[in-house]
């Protein structure tokens, strides 16, 4: 159930939905990586935020190039109550407050917020809907590309996860390109550090992914429930997703979306790679026409600075940055990067380091540490430059906590 919704009532847009299922922030702009993509030329990138916190509601303009209009003024940064029209250009936007408290979704993590979209035949119907030969069992969760379900392969008599297209953008030639990207790219990675990718098609107008169904938890959600992790863990899973990285390297693709809600933790500790949406050809890079120039692509927290821009021409440093980022997260608890503004984190972000390990997790070697800082400097550059690079210092540093704990 939603705490809130946005309705477009003015413009070309007018009738679209957009519902918000929990507390934090949500982006309206034209960039596909907004929460809530409006094509309006008049529209910023990143123009507007909205954010929910407890019984409170603050819009707060992004330095869009037009401004941000509230009911009838120019916004900065305003409380908003139910009924609020806030204004883009041409396009008007309507924010209501749902009375009914938000219910909790069991079997994945509680979705952000969601457009509607063309995976809604699927969710009334449940258990039993046979899609492409497979019959859906459970919903598992939702996430910016697609829905996801446990579903059984019929014809193999496989338990799989099956991912259904989210038709959410306005370009929608272009999300079935990148939706079926994905699963041509994963078929081109077999790994043990990865997720095995078995099929894709098309039946009754949705467009579908049959995936490894891996029996773990996101570390993101680790993280939640417990806390930093410990050294020596931390190590073991991101020497695995970094042995993941070089094979990817090998084959030419980079996979720009690298966080801890993307990396699977088995019961046997196997660390799993998963969500290739993001993912392309850095062989290619600017060719393939998915990313445009001056789009960002990727989870802000994670992100280096030179994808936040340009994501079309980042390159297998990027992914070094966001795994340094990923660790630094599993070694604190916290990412590297917090603010109370789109706006703030941003600038961290650019021009900014994250605060030493040290100040949240005493236990972390200084030569950890320095691994962490390298991966994540401003400049490429200074960065390691190839994912070997990075697999070998991390090596070295698990061979020398082990050593000095056997002592």
């Amino acid at each position: 159930m939603p705490i809130a919704r946005l309705r477009v009532m003015g413009g070309a847009e007018a009738g679209r939905q957009f519902n918000i299922e929990q507390d934090g922030m949500f982006v309206i702009g034209r960039s596909a990586e907004a929460d809530l993509q409006i094509s309006d030329p008049m529209a910023s990138r990143r123009h507007c935020a909205i954010t929910l916190r407890g019984s409170k509601a603050y819009l707060e303009d992004l330095d869009s190039t037009n401004g941000t209009i509230l009911n009838g003024r120019p916004a900065s940064k305003e409380s908003l109550n139910s009924g609020d029209v806030i204004t883009i250009g041409a396009t008007d936007i309507e924010f209501m407050r749902v009375i009914s408290a938000p219910s909790v979704r069991k079997g994945g993590p509680p979705a952000a917020g969601k457009q509607e979209d063309a995976t809604a035949p699927i969710r009334t119907a449940g258990k039993g809907k046979v899609i492409g030969g497979y019959r859906i069992l459970e919903r598992l969760g939702v996430g910016g590309m697609g829905t996801v379900y446990k579903a059984l392969q019929m014809s193999m008599n496989r338990v799989v996860a099956f991912k259904v297209l989210n038709i959410t953008s306005q370009d929608t030639e272009r999300a079935i390109k990148e939706f079926l990207r994905e699963a041509q790219t994963g078929a081109a990675l077999n790994h043990p550090n990865i997720v095995t990718f078995y099929d894709q098609g098309r039946d009754k107008g949705l467009y579908y992914i049959a995936m490894e169904l891996i029996e773990g938890v996101p570390l993101d959600k680790i993280l939640e429930e417990r806390g930093p992790m410990d050294v020596g863990l931390a190590l073991d899973i991101i020497i695995q997703v970094t042995d993941a990285l070089c094979f990817m390297f090998s084959k030419g693709i980079i996979h720009r979306d690298l966080k801890p809600s993307n990396i699977m933790l088995t019961p046997q500790r196997i660390a799993k790679l998963t969500d290739f949406g993001l993912a392309k050809s850095f062989v290619q890079a600017g060719l393939t026409g998915y990313t445009r120039v001056g789009e960002g692509k990727g989870t802000l927290e994670y992100m280096p600075p030179e994808q936040i821009d340009n994501a079309l021409y980042c390159d297998q440093r990027a992914d070094i940055y966001s795994l340094g980022a990923t660790l630094y997260d599993m070694l604190t608890g916290r990412p590297p990067f917090m603010g109370e503004s789109m706006r703030e984190l941003l600038d961290q972000i650019e021009r900014k380091y994250p605060p030493p390990l040290k100040r949240f997790n005493p236990n972390v070697p200084d030569y950890v540490s320095a691994i962490v800082e390298k991966c994540m400097r401003k400049k490429p550059e200074e960065r390691y430059q190839f994912p070997d690079e990075l697999l070998k210092a991390l090596k070295s540093a698990f061979q020398r906590l082990s050593a000095g704990r056997e002592r």
